[in-house]
């Protein structure tokens, strides 16, 4: 090893200094057991090589890198070659290898243990399809029919690959002159809680893409990468960088050229964002922003983004799909490729015995740590939080890689890593320089004096602590090569540790930390918080504590409770008047992952429904009839939905005292929905048109009035006042939830908003199904101009040709769907309802008190599904009877 000795010019010491630089040099080397040779030249005052290139390191990892870098044979002189070859070889090497991680990860190559994940687009019904897009054509517009390359049936379930792939031409459309309709290229969100599989599975379709020379090129991008750089750049010319970088100018030269011209035809390309959620919250919007130019810039490209789900917001024009939970099948092949048959055979016959860790074996990431350490223990532990324990204990002591050995003092190393891991929570993104790593730790020992005893007998510095960590545990390290940021492999590993800090600081610290949390922080504290209350003595006071000081924060931890008792957590839940849809689904499902069955929690949760009904201490009784129809989605949602009739009397709604509605056929049919771009009034989210067919279902008459909704108001233990000149009013002040209760009390269901759209119009392309012009609104409909501002009986206007009153004005109606801000999310799940999105519920017809374009056919607005107002009403739809 040459090691050449630089020093600042100008220096007139520069013998001094470049001795103390050979000292340092010699140390390390010596230090590591590398091979030292002295050479001595009394007639030069410094080595000099013909090339000489001046390398400077500033951390032991920078340093072996060096030594790597000298070490390596010369490369032969490189010849040109087609840029995108070099960048097939780039794909296939980069994404070769698993990320080291386990003990026996560091030489396994990822396809010979990757096992392919299915992915569910986030819909409750099928996705194949009518996908429609207007194309212009040099004047008239045309709708061209596309197909979703999307296997059917029930839940779409289908690999990434397919998920990315153009839609394919729908048979039998119209000559179009030669020229070609192109339709959208896919836009998805790839969602999947840590360790599901989203990074994986992208980098299993780059390795395997670029195997098929005829196929789709990938371009791998780490959204945190890309907003941590100061300067925008475009994902082709990263990639070209970092090929170029490995593999000399010669044979990346050109690639971002050749990328741009493959990226305007469609299928060609596929950009995979990865790791959105590891994004910085002060840089999120910049990534939203850089994802909303890319995806405006490369209309042909497929775009995914990958993304843990907690905390997520929607992204304008992208559909989001999640990752399924490995089957059983999957997990005991992805056993016998990570062990042996025999072996993988004996972790899965473990895992059956443990049902709090049968859900957790469905995520690859923790079914590959279980056979870890089943193989290292030849046992398993009873719960999640003890899983972790074990892990973090096993990587430590034994540490990963073909030589494990380590790290030199695991119980401290522990400790210190737990109490960095806390400081960590206050960071708003997942990863950190090694210096600000240093500069947390030094800001630790300021605080807590006792924690400088914990590495000062072991280790030199606070940096060789870190290197022993990032080299012999894999735990925290530059996982994506020299000189990238420093972050956890396993994000719930470091939240684990972050909670057994805080259990070990007491209920004081506790108070302090949750006191601070901020409303913006509460996704990043939830799955901390919830482990720490695993970690105590008694679950539930804990969650108590935390409630005390911060309401919002205990209940979004509660599902992370790893053994609270379901009973006593969904009985905490009800007592917590701030909680909501949202919360109830997130307990529902923890309990699965626990190990619950779907009917013991279905039967968890009709256990409650009358405590709830009969809660002497809720005033607000319609809200009480709101939370009915909470818990009724909820088990429908999760697939634990009780009989109609066992959960109406549980709720003491008799069914036969519902009343008798009117309803009305509307036939099959094809029409456009939205607004055109010419109409007076239209919003964005009234777009883009899109042809729809609809089957044949029955809608009321009317909206449900008031006399009709008394009766099921008074059964939930809520009075209404009716006077006999209110009776035939709409029935307003009806929540989202108490219009779905109700549909469930008669047998029917609210309408989707394209249902709802075509029984409006009637056959009609005009702004109301009455004419274009406000006089034609006036004669069928209450609104701002001709109410008085007040509601009317229903009935005194017109109907229209399908026999429906009072489908323009005078009352909003609820609509079934999930709000989305245009049709490009929700287009191809009609007409049936779009039901995954914002908690925004969609109205449609406008009321006595909106002026006239709110109550045009297209208009479409949302609100909370909490809402109550003295506008919002609903009209019922069932199947066709005939």
């Amino acid at each position: 090893m040459w090691a050449i000795a630089t020093h600042k010019e100008g220096d007139e010491g520069r013998d001094g200094a470049g001795n103390a630089a050979a000292s340092v040099v010699a140390g390390l080397a010596l230090a590591h057991d590398l091979k030292l040779e002295v050479f001595r030249d009394s007639d030069a005052r410094e080595v000099v090589d013909v090339k000489h290139k001046e390398k400077v390191f500033t951390s032991i990892p920078a340093f072996r890198k060096l030594i790597e870098d000298v070490n390596r044979p010369a490369k032969a002189p490189t010849v040109p070659r087609d840029p995108l070859i070099a960048y097939r070889a780039y794909l296939r090497t980069t994404h070769d290898r698993l990320v080291t991680f386990f003990p026996q990860a560091s030489d396994v190559h990822l396809c010979d243990v990757h096992v392919e994940l299915d992915f569910e687009p986030c819909q409750d019904e099928t996705t194949e399809g009518l996908h429609e897009q207007k194309v212009y054509l040099g004047g008239p517009g045309f709708i061209g029919a596309w197909k979703l390359a999307i296997p059917s049936g029930g839940k779409a379930r289908c690999t990434l690959k397919e998920l990315l792939a153009p839609p394919v031409q729908a048979s039998g459309l119209p000559e179009t002159g030669g020229t070609a309709l192109q339709a959208p290229a896919p836009r998805w969100v790839i969602l999947g809680e840590p360790g599901a599989g989203k990074t994986t599975s992208a980098r299993h379709l780059c390795w395997q893409l670029a195997a098929e020379e005829a196929g789709s090129l990938p371009v791998f991008v780490s959204l945190s990468q890309a907003t941590a750089e100061k300067e925008r750049r475009h994902p082709f010319q990263v990639v070209e960088d970092a090929v170029r970088q490995g593999d000399g100018d010669l044979g990346g030269s050109g690639i971002s050229d050749r990328l741009h011209e493959l990226s305007s035809h469609p299928g060609s390309l596929l950009l995979l964002l990865d790791g959105l959620d590891e994004v910085a919250p002060e840089q999120r919007a910049r990534a939203l922003e850089l994802i909303a130019h890319w995806s405006q810039r490369l209309p042909h490209v497929s775009i995914a983004v990958t993304s843990r789900p907690i905390g997520f917001q929607d992204i304008t024009g992208f559909r989001r799909a999640s990752l399924r939970p490995l089957s059983e099948d999957s997990q005991r092949r992805l056993l016998s490729l990570w062990l042996d048959k025999t072996k993988g055979r004996e972790a899965w016959e473990r895992i059956q015995t443990r049902p709090s860790l049968r859900s957790i074996a469905q995520n690859p990431l923790m079914l590959t740590l279980i056979a870890s350490l089943s193989e290292e223990r030849g046992d398993l532990p009873p719960t999640r939080t003890r899983l972790y324990s074990w892990a973090i204990d096993l990587l430590l002591k034994k540490g990963f890689g073909q030589t494990p050995k380590g790290v030199r003092d695991p119980h401290s190393a522990r400790k210190l890593l737990a109490a960095l891991c806390l400081r960590l929570q206050d960071s708003t993104g997942e990863q950190w320089s090694e210096g600000e790593l240093e500069e947390r730790l030094f800001e630790l020992e300021q605080q807590q004096p006792e924690l400088r005893a914990r590495w000062h007998g072991t280790w030199i510095s606070r940096a060789e602590f870190l290197d022993d960590v990032a080299q012999n545990s894999g735990l925290l390290g530059a996982l994506d090569g020299p000189n990238t940021p420093w972050k956890f492999p396993h994000r719930q590993l470091r939240e684990f540790l972050a909670a057994e800090a805080l259990a070990e600081l007491g209920d004081s610290e506790l108070l302090v930390v949750t006191r601070g949390i901020q409303e913006e922080d509460i996704p990043r504290w939830a799955e901390t918080l919830g482990m720490h209350c695993s970690l105590a003595k008694d679950p539930h006071e804990a969650i108590l504590t935390i409630s005390a000081m911060h309401p919002e924060a205990a209940l979004r931890a509660l599902p992370e409770v790893d053994g609270l008792d379901p009973a006593r957590s969904l009985d905490y839940l009800i007592q917590a008047e701030q909680w909501n849809f949202d919360d109830l689904v997130r307990l529902a499902r923890a309990w699965r992952s626990f190990g619950r069955s779907r009917q013991e929690v279905t039967e968890l949760l009709l256990a409650r429904v009358a405590d709830l009904r009969d809660d002497p201490e809720r005033k607000n009784r319609a809200d009480r009839l709101s939370r009915l129809g909470m818990f009724h989605l909820v088990m429908a949602r999760e697939g634990m939905e009780p009989e109609r009739q066992v959960f109406l009397d549980a709720c003491e709604l008799d069914w036969v005292k519902a009343p008798e509605l009117v309803f009305e056929r509307v036939p099959e049919g094809k029409f456009t929905m939205g607004s055109p771009e010419e109409e007076q009034g239209p919003f964005d989210w009234e777009g883009p048109e899109h042809a729809i067919r609809v089957s044949a279902f029955e809608l009321a008459r009317h909206p449900v009035t008031e006399k009709q909704f008394a009766g099921f108001a008074a059964l939930g233990g809520s009075e209404r006042e009716i006077s006999a000149e209110k009776a035939n009013m709409p029935a307003t002040d009806v929540s989202w939830w108490q219009a779905y209760l109700f549909c469930l009390w008669i047998d029917a269901r609210l309408p989707s908003e394209s249902q709802w759209e075509y029984a409006c119009r009637a056959g009609q392309e005009t702004r109301y199904w009455s004419g274009n012009e406000e006089s034609d609104l006036a004669d069928v409909g209450w609104y701002a101009a001709n109410s008085g501002g007040e509601l009317h009986s229903v009935g005194e206007k017109r109907a229209n040709d399908f026999g429906l009153y009072d489908m323009h004005g005078n009352v909003c109606e609820w609509c079934q769907d999930n709000w989305s801000e245009g049709y490009e999310e929700s287009q191809g799940v009609h007409p049936q309802a779009f039901e995954d999105g914002s908690s925004g519920r969609v109205i449609r017809g406008g009321s006595f008190n909106f002026p006239a374009g709110g109550a045009r056919s297209a208009y479409r607005f949302r609100y909370p599904a909490e809402d109550r107002g003295g506008y919002l009403g609903f009209r019922p739809a069932r199947v066709s009877t005939s």
